[in-house]
């Protein structure tokens, strides 16, 4: 196999996904927009901020913790369409330039775009209708990525046949959209009911992709030779750590809380250093638990790269 040719089994594996393709389930049509979010109700899980169960996040009274929440959850829908945009569509769209084994293949990835696309559109009509002084012309304003993050993804993404280990990274990070759906129904009405439906519709798709995205990786990665694999086995280590580095994104929301709410500035560095505490080993460590993340779990047993790349980002985060 040379990394750009199908198995057998890869390819009746192909066939199996393109018999049950489906169309997108999160698209601008498909969601009862409602009018928009509601501004009085919480719009992502509570459980799920990252200063949670923290004495901080106590001392709150209720309308800050809400627009924490907020902003929170603007962040978060944020890095879903900076993440498709970056490191999904833009590689599988070079991907789709060149020759591709089988026309089923074609169509898959064909697919994959489209979905993306219509979450793109989707999410950010969602932001539109939530803020609208602040997403007339921009998509991103609380999801910054470190330039680290991008230049590793930005070389990745580049080159997606000679380093697709970027969809090593993607699966990880789409099987976290899974999980988020699971504490949107655990939250059930406690929650703005147009957010739980966008996530919800997306975890849908993303499901599948997580399936695509294993495709993909054993198409590409697994008929590479020994110094391309620890190319991609390095440049996958660089992203995780930079993704997950607590350096960077989780003080933005903090900085528009405290901006609203002057009298919290004596705090603002209290606020700030517990949120990248509370970047725990856990949070790498769900990307290995089964009952979490089955999917990434599989691939990690699958290509040592990735269970590699965890493992390391837990050692790390336990220092």
């Amino acid at each position: 196999m040379t990394g750009q040719d199908l198995t057998a089994a890869l390819a009746q594996r192909v066939e199996r996904e393109v018999s049950l393709l489906r169309p997108t389930r999160l698209m601008i049509e498909s969601v009862l927009w409602r009018g928009g979010p509601a501004p009085d109700r919480f719009w992502i899980p509570e459980n799920t901020v990252p200063l949670w169960e923290t004495p901080e996040y106590g001392a709150l009274t209720e309308e800050q913790r809400r627009r924490y929440n907020h902003y929170y959850a603007m962040q978060k829908i944020e890095s879903f369409i900076w993440t498709e945009s970056h490191l999904i569509i833009a590689p599988l769209e070079r991907l789709l330039k060149k020759s591709v084994p089988s026309p089923s293949l074609r169509t898959l990835l064909d697919s994959f775009v489209t979905d993306e696309r219509h979450h793109v559109a989707t999410i950010h009509r969602l932001l539109e209708l939530a803020r609208p002084d602040l997403y007339k012309e921009r998509m991103s304003y609380f999801f910054i990525p470190s330039v680290n993050f991008r230049l590793v993804t930005g070389i990745m993404t580049s080159f997606p046949r000679l380093l697709p280990s970027w969809a090593l990274l993607i699966c990880a990070l789409e099987e976290n959209t899974v999980a988020l759906a699971h504490c949107y129904r655990q939250a059930q009405g406690a929650v703005d009911p147009l957010f739980a439906e966008i996530c919800l519709l997306h975890a849908q798709d993303e499901g599948r992709h997580c399936k695509l995205d294993m495709i993909v990786c054993e198409w590409l990665l697994a008929g590479q030779s020994g110094v391309r694999r620890a190319l991609n086995a390095k440049m996958l280590d660089l992203a995780f750590r930079a993704y997950f580095d607590p350096g960077w994104g989780l003080d933005i929301p903090i900085k528009h809380l405290v901006a609203d709410f002057p009298e919290l500035r004596g705090r603002e560095r209290t606020l700030m250093q517990r949120t990248r505490e509370m970047r725990s080993p856990t949070t790498a460590a769900v990307l290995l638990d089964e009952s979490i993340a089955p999917i990434t779990a599989k691939i990690a047993g699958r290509f040592d790269m990735l269970r590699h790349a965890i493992e390391h980002l837990v050692a790390d985060s336990s220092h």
